[in-house]
């Protein structure tokens, strides 16, 4: 199935998801030649995919599979409620697995270049499968482990790549300057903030998202 394959989006997300997503795409309808609709069909598509391709490489868990939405859409689109990524950023997803949050955020914002990081291969093939199914441009899947990439990056982003605490000094040297790292957790999380700039937004239906500036 191909993003020139017809879905039918009626009744694919309730209101609140709808009014969030609607939220999302009027900030950013200036650089997207997709309606809405277009926006949703293609995230439909994606939530397809997962749901064919986790049952044998249980990319998402069982109890998130008929709630995609709400569990992983929306909360990897909370840098762009917030404005956090502009619509020109270079993006390293690190530890991308199924996509999140990188494939989401892409589908709105399509302007941004992002390389998706995962060291597992079936992953980085399901991930391929996706980035040709959604016909997304200026992505790049890397199949290795983060510590071997090259490169500097005005975004930085992981939401399961493990404990907070040790996956930032890992992601660090891959921000340019004035560049930052954004991190998804479950909870607060504590971080010197001598030596960077540090906000923490909480996530509707749980969990934050922690934005690092690094001063260089």
């Amino acid at each position: 199935m191909r993003m020139n394959a017809v879905v039918n989006v009626e009744n694919r997300v309730d209101n609140s998801v709808y009014n969030y997503l609607l939220y999302i795409y009027t900030k950013y309808i200036h650089i997207s030649n997709e309606s809405l609709d277009a926006v949703i069909e293609r995230l439909s598509v994606y939530e397809t995919l997962l749901k064919n391709w986790s049952w044998r490489m249980n990319l998402v868990s069982s109890g998130d599979v008929d709630n995609l939405w709400k569990k992983h859409f929306i909360p990897s689109l909370k840098p762009l409620e917030l404005g956090l990524i502009g619509s020109k950023d270079v993006c390293l997803d690190a530890g991308s697995g199924a996509g999140f949050p990188g494939i989401p955020i892409k589908v709105f914002s399509p302007g941004i270049t992002i390389h998706f990081c995962e060291a597992k291969r079936k992953k980085a093939l399901f991930l391929n499968r996706a980035v040709d199914v959604l016909a997304l441009e200026n992505v790049k899947v890397l199949n290795t482990r983060v510590e071997d990439i090259e490169g500097e990056y005005d975004v930085v982003m992981s939401r399961a790549m493990g404990k907070p605490e040790d996956v930032l000094p890992r992601l660090l040297k891959f921000v340019k300057p004035g560049g930052k790292v954004l991190l998804w957790t479950a909870i607060s999380i504590q971080i010197n903030s001598s030596d960077s700039e540090v906000e923490e937004f909480n996530i509707e239906g749980g969990g934050k998202l922690i934005q690092i500036i690094p001063m260089f």
